[in-house]
């Protein structure tokens, strides 16, 4: 029995695309991000020993494809990203991240060998429509067990605002897994037999009912300029072969307007956010410079446009090597934030720009974004020579789906980091494969190294799959720690708290996925338990791994504080605000220190800045404090009746009294210190 034809290939499709996407742990911080990179670590390993040890020279196989462009490529963006990894802040974090990236390249090399295997792409088609039923009692369990206890309209709630704690984390990731396996499913349409075809349309349909409810705007944009895009090559193809094209055109006119009337149906729905909404607020943050912390601002719009302005400051000071690898997390706040409540206050972080050819650019260079770009450009290109060298509907038909899913992916990665999600990678990758495959160019060529080069590859394939699967366990088992410590936190158990993050090794997993340091837990534990000294180093090492971490910053100038390093305090505290200047607990930190330092009129003009949207007991506290300070050295100063001086000094330092000054002062745009003094000459 032929080793290639039978176990292997089906194991391999089943691992790889069943098997990925499932293979999560619901008590990580991030349920698929590590255990995603283990499962392709483990594919890569079985795959690797089956190769080296049950290939041999009698299989037609050819190795032609490592001379084709798309192959190329991909090595070559692999390349360049771990060069720049040199350039990480964190090389261990770096490093995990480009050992992902090779596992990929590893699978998309055994992709390209596998198609080439009679048999494989049913295999494949049966898989994935496999596992699409799976996606839908996902998200069927999720509307059940999450969404109709907390909403009083869980239908309309579901569209809309969905979260899934399985392997796909939001909405936006379930959409595009839904996205890049419908042409697959399409394919499977023409391809399988008996019920398996029944089982594939009822996949392409509640796959497209679905993409079209969640209103993912990323999705929604690639699927209709997708649509259009295929429109044209059939049209233009068709043309070329002088072939009728009304019938089509009429056709696809019909079908367009379907989508439209649907999409509309769907997006005049009561209480949700349509997809119109958010066109209108991105066109008016475009035309408009205003940045306030208006509740207005608390949308996936702004953030959008926030994380793309950065980016482009951050490509700005470097384009042409990029920042470093990873490093796009860690060197976004340097350049601001602000704008609305969750980002003044520092509860919201970010860890991806939104669009992958700009965090490739910020943080790998121009020479890695160009090859990013070529790859899909290569995908689309081959996809059309697919579609013109067509001799039947068949052939025809894949060359849509390959087009399709080049083009989709080419367009989501403007919104979103599709790039960063293995499960999306794969079925790029996949795509690519059959590209190759396909390629009318390569059909004629036939290239097959010596069997003892393969194995030796092979046999270095499993290493490296060893050594990531090593790495991937240990930035699991710190992952679990870390979980285990934030849970002790939140009792305020410091004592556990500080045990469970002695026991993270921070190397692969030095930062935690909201870019904030596990130096900072193991510093804040530190702290709470009154070893302020040990904090104070946690919080230093904290600062190396994160430089802009707004929080790092403000609890190193309390520990400093506490110490009686008062200048070494303010200057963290600056540093903070220098990086958002509305962080409410920065603002009054670097009041207290100044206004114990002596400095008045300057702790004044920092409590000056403080949102008043935020404003409570400590703030208008600190204010009465100051303003009394104040008063009282203009009232040392100022010539005032003996007799009269202890009535005033009384009426005037009242709290409610201050304030009334200030709020008069402000009303009339002069300082409190002028105004005070003018109420105070005419007594």
């Amino acid at each position: 029995m032929d080793f290639l034809k039978t176990l292997p290939v089906k194991l391999f499709a089943l691992f790889l695309f069943v098997g990925l996407p499932l293979f999560f742990n619901p008590l990580m911080p991030d349920v698929n991000a590590t255990t995603s990179v283990m499962a392709c670590g483990f594919i890569v390993f079985c795959t690797s020993f089956f190769f080296a040890f049950g290939f041999s020279e009698s299989h037609s196989i050819s190795f032609a494809f490592l001379k084709h462009p798309l192959f190329f490529v991909f090595t070559l963006l692999t390349v360049f990203i771990g060069i720049s990894a040199f350039n990480s802040i964190n090389g261990g974090d770096a490093l995990f991240e480009w050992m992902r990236i090779v596992l990929l390249l590893l699978l998309f090399l055994f992709l390209c060998l596998f198609v080439q295997v009679h048999g494989f792409a049913i295999v494949m088609f049966k898989c994935i429509n496999v596992v699409v039923p799976v996606f839908f009692m996902i998200a069927l369990y999720q509307l059940y067990s999450v969404i109709i206890p907390e909403s009083k309209d869980p239908l309309l709630k579901s569209l809309t605002d969905y979260r899934f704690a399985s392997a796909f984390g939001n909405k936006n990731n379930f959409s595009q897994c839904l996205l890049f396996s419908l042409p697959f499913v399409v394919l499977s349409i023409y391809s399988l037999k008996q019920y398996w075809k029944g089982v594939a349309v009822f996949n392409a349909v509640f796959s497209i009912t679905l993409i079209c409810c969640m209103q993912t705007l990323s999705v929604l944009v690639a699927l209709a300029l997708v649509v259009v895009f295929c429109g044209i090559a059939i049209i233009y193809s068709r043309h070329k072969k002088k072939k009728p094209i009304k019938r089509l055109v009429l056709f696809g006119a019909l079908c367009t307007a379907l989508c439209f009337v649907f999409l509309y149906a769907v997006n005049t729905t009561k209480n949700k956010s349509t997809v119109l909404k958010k066109a209108q607020l991105a066109f008016t943050y475009l035309v408009s410079k205003e940045n306030t912390s208006s509740g207005e601002n608390s949308n996936s719009i702004h953030e959008r446009l926030l994380l793309w302005k950065n980016s482009f400051q951050m490509i700005k000071e470097r384009p042409l090597t990029g920042v470093g690898f990873t490093n796009w997390k860690l060197l976004f706040p340097k350049y601001g934030y602000s704008g609305a409540p969750y980002l003044d206050t520092d509860t919201t972080k970010f860890i991806k720009a939104h669009n992958d050819y700009l965090e490739l650019w910020s943080e790998a260079g121009i020479l890695t974004v160009l090859a990013f770009v070529f790859l899909f450009f290569g995908g689309v290109y081959y996809s059309i020579k697919i579609i013109l060298s067509a001799n039947d509907n068949q052939q025809l038909a894949w060359g849509l789906a390959l087009l399709f899913n080049s083009f989709a992916f080419a367009v989501v990665c403007l919104f979103d980091f599709p790039f960063s999600r293995n499960y999306q990678l794969v079925l790029l990758l996949a795509t690519f494969s059959f590209v190759i495959k396909l390629s009318p160019s390569l059909k004629s060529r036939h290239y097959k190294p010596s069997l003892a080069l393969i194995r030796i590859m092979c046999i270095l394939f499993f290493v490296f799959a060893c050594f990531t699967l090593n790495a991937a366990m240990s930035r699991m088992n710190a992952e679990m720690h870390f979980q285990s410590a934030r849970y002790s936190q939140k009792k305020k158990d410091w004592s556990k708290m500080q045990r469970e993050c002695n026991k993270i090794n921070s190397f692969y997993f030095p930062v935690d996925y909201a870019a904030t340091p596990i130096s900072w837990y193991k510093g804040t534990a530190l702290f709470m338990n009154g070893d302020i000294k040990a904090a104070i180093n946690e919080f230093e090492n904290a600062h190396q791994s994160a430089p802009y971490h707004v929080q790092v910053l403000n609890d190193l100038g309390t520990c400093y504080d506490k110490e009686g390093n008062t200048s070494t305090a303010i200057n963290y505290y600056t540093q903070a605000l220098a990086v958002n200047p509305r962080f409410p607990s920065g603002i009054l930190n670097l009041t207290a220190a100044l206004f114990n330092s002596g400095n008045t009129n300057a702790a004044y003009t920092t409590l000056r800045t403080y949102p008043a949207r935020y404003s409570n007991a400590q703030s208008l506290n600190f204010k009465t404090v100051i303003l009394g300070k104040i008063a009282d050295s203009l009232l040392t100063s100022t010539s005032v009746i003996d007799s009269n001086k202890a009535i005033i000094v009384n009426e005037y330092k009242q709290p409610k009294m201050l304030l009334k000054i200030e709020a008069k002062a402000d009303s009339l745009h002069i300082s409190f210190a002028d105004y005070f003094k003018t109420v105070i000459s005419k007594k």
